[in-house]
């Protein structure tokens, strides 16, 4: 229940909008949630274990769930691969159960229709036991004479993992969804849903964290407007020939300059000219490093809810903690950081062996700590070309390993795609001092291949590599960031020894100044694993590029000439 209420609250800190009907978690359907849609959900079947399930649609062709059930984690995924017009029908495949016992696992092709609310979802489902069994469902909206029951539906079909079912729902409000299933295989089954559409929310629902500088030089942050920065930085320009220059920057690595043609802006100020036209005359081009910062330090408090799903008969394991990291500039180019940490952890299996042993298995040392100095370290970035960052960092670069690194990374300005090399030499800490174990090195390195969306707001990379315990493979990361601030990820790993799904959820609160700012964060993930486990690094270039590069800038350019 500790999974339940922590994501819960995060739900409930944000405004509900529903975004379809939600069914059972396992039952395949041709109507996934709208893009940007977060959800949580309990399964009460009558004679078994409680089922919790989170997921998420960061991006409009994905949608990913992991919930906990009778055997333990499992996920399934949905792409969307053609949305329905016209008379042509939406076209999903869906693919349910990994993770958990292959009887359970179902792939499935489905064809959606919708006319008046009636919802009919068919096609073709194969079972891990390989036989194939059609599927077809149908939810119809139902009126009723009580004024206050008015959002509720019928569900009828078949081809599920437990055979035919017959269900009814109600949406009390907008978001919130309880229903009550039978299903020939397991019974009735109570279930309730909290659902939020993130890109719905235009506005943040808190304050924004920290207000943009003004200034030739603006530095942008990872959940502030870069419109606003660009808007506070022209309101502060007084200019003296036909171009105006602003730039961007992140923690001292420079983003993207905009030269601005100065009689366009003097059109703009007599509502001659849009913020459309004035881009179409805007030169853009890779800022120089910035010879002054605004800001020398910055602060980010965090209240995270870690968990892990536990196998059957078992409970979740968790973690919730609040912690404070510190970013101190001296210089252009030169970060110093510290991250400490206050932490409450239960039920985290103990490790069979004393550490030093590879990758993560005997997090629960760590995890368990009170208190923790999880990171202290120094980093140099330097823009060595305009298409060409890299970075060297040096110190406790992990709450669980120090060492010492670099990365490199390819990308021309206007680019969506990027590349990039990574490599660690790291040994790994004690949980209760802070020095390294001898004996415990061990080289960690990747080649990853970046990708960004148009509107600067979702990217994904792909990276093949050493992972920390030796073992080869691969991970997919994705992170959609919308209008509120609010950020969506998840990642996929797979190697040679095993394999791993995480779901992350960000929400940027009040801010403290012009200095500090609020998250709250929620993570579903493995907590203790041996394999398929990398550096939690604190900076990487993508973070730093992204956040003030072209495609944010550009993406959110309007907002940079809003009228007062």
């Amino acid at each position: 229940m500790r999974l339940l209420s922590a994501l819960t609250l995060l739900l409930l800190l944000t405004l509900p909008s529903l975004a379809g009907v939600a069914g059972l978690s396992d039952q395949p359907t041709a109507f996934p949630p709208g893009e940007g849609a977060l959800w949580l959900g309990l399964e009460v079947p009558e004679d078994s274990v409680a089922a919790v399930s989170v997921g998420m649609r960061p991006v409009k062709p994905l949608a990913v769930t992991v919930r906990q059930g009778d055997w333990g984690a499992q996920t399934d995924v949905t792409l969307e691969l053609a949305e329905a017009r016209g008379l042509l029908p939406n076209l999903v495949l869906d693919s349910s159960g990994h993770g958990g016992d292959m009887t359970g696992r179902l792939d499935s092709l489905l064809l959606g229709w919708t006319r008046g609310g009636v919802e009919v979802t068919a096609g073709a489902a194969r079972s891990g036991m390989g036989d194939v069994r059609p599927v077809l469902q149908v939810v119809l909206p139902v009126k009723t004479p009580v004024p206050f029951i008015n959002d509720t539906w019928i569900r009828a079909g078949v081809g599920g993992v437990d055979g035919p079912m017959l269900g009814a729902g109600w949406s009390p409000e907008p978001g919130r969804m309880l229903s009550i299933t039978w299903l020939r295989d397991r019974g009735l089954v109570a279930g309730i849903t909290e659902q939020i559409a993130g890109d719905d929310l235009a506005q943040p629902y808190f304050g924004r964290s920290r207000q943009p500088d003004a200034g030739a030089w603006t530095d942008i942050g990872p959940f502030m407007s870069p419109g606003g920065a660009l808007h506070a930085a022209l309101a502060d320009q007084h200019p003296t020939s036909d171009r105006v220059s602003v730039a961007s920057h992140r923690l001292g690595l420079p983003g993207v300059s905009a030269r601005l043609y100065a009689p366009d802006l003097r059109k703009w100020k007599r509502h001659r000219i849009s913020a459309a036209e004035i881009r179409r005359g805007t030169r853009f081009e890779r800022a120089l490093t910035p010879e002054k910062l605004a800001h020398r330090w910055e602060m980010t408090l965090d209240a995270t809810m870690e968990v892990e799903a536990g196998p059957r008969g078992y409970p979740a394991a968790s973690r919730a903690s609040a912690g404070a990291q510190l970013h101190l500039l001296p210089w252009s180019g030169l970060i110093l950081t510290a991250e400490g940490r206050a932490a409450n952890a239960s039920n985290i299996p103990l490790p069979r062996w004393y550490p030093p042993s590879k990758g993560r298995d005997d997090a629960a040392l760590y995890l368990y700590r009170r208190f923790s100095l999880d990171r202290a370290q120094m980093a140099f970035v330097h823009a060595v070309t305009p298409s060409l960052d890299v970075l060297a960092e040096i110190g406790h670069l992990d709450p669980m390993y120090g060492g010492g690194g670099g990365e490199l990374r390819y990308q021309q300005l206007t680019a969506r795609w990027s590349l990039g090399l990574a490599a660690h030499h790291v040994w790994k800490r004690p949980p209760s001092v802070e020095t390294l174990y001898r004996g415990s090195g061990r080289t960690t390195g990747f080649v990853t291949a970046g990708w960004e969306g148009r509107d600067g707001g979702s990217r994904s990379e792909l990276s093949f590599g050493r992972y920390m315990a030796g073992d080869l493979g691969m991970t997919f990361t994705l992170r959609r960031q919308f209008g509120s601030g609010l950020e969506l990820g998840m990642d996929a790993t797979a190697t040679t020894r095993s394999s791993r799904l995480g779901l992350s959820v960000t929400l940027p609160l009040i801010g403290l100044g012009q200095h500090v700012e609020t998250l709250a964060r929620v993570k579903v993930r493995p907590l203790a694993r041996e394999y398929a486990e990398r550096l939690d690094r604190a900076i990487t270039l993508s973070d730093l590029r992204h956040a003030a590069g072209y495609a944010r800038v550009v993406g959110d350019w309007d907002k940079g000439f809003r009228r007062r």
